[in-house]
């Protein structure tokens, strides 16, 4: 199988569900437009269409929904991302946090 490390299945499984989430709540709670949600997240509007209509992203989705502590912690995110209040910093310590909430990461530092 070979060496594959926690941040790698992150990056493949959780985070285009991470993003799929912050994308329908930005567009639907935050009532953002597909534009400014792309700009606040560094994507395309049109990936922002394939997440909210859940053509990307849909691996890890549930789970995160299931997951209170996950799912509040995606609405605080987006809430952060949506007032522009969220350094670079500061977003990928929440990240980070919710990878291990999830019990996908398992740190080492």
């Amino acid at each position: 199988m070979g060496l594959v490390l926690p941040c790698e299945i992150v990056a493949k499984e959780a985070l285009p569900s991470i993003r799929a989430l912050l994308a329908e709540i930005l567009v639907k709670k935050h009532r953002l437009s597909l534009y400014e949600t792309a700009k606040i997240l560094g994507l395309t509007p049109a990936a922002i269409s394939n997440y909210i209509l859940r053509k990307r992203g849909i691996l890890a989705y549930e789970k995160i929904v299931e997951n209170r502590e996950a799912y509040n912690t995606i609405l605080y995110l987006a809430d952060r991302l949506a007032s522009g209040r969220c350094s670079g910093d500061e977003c990928s310590k929440i990240v980070c946090k919710l990878c291990k909430t999830l019990g996908l990461c398992k740190s080492y530092f």
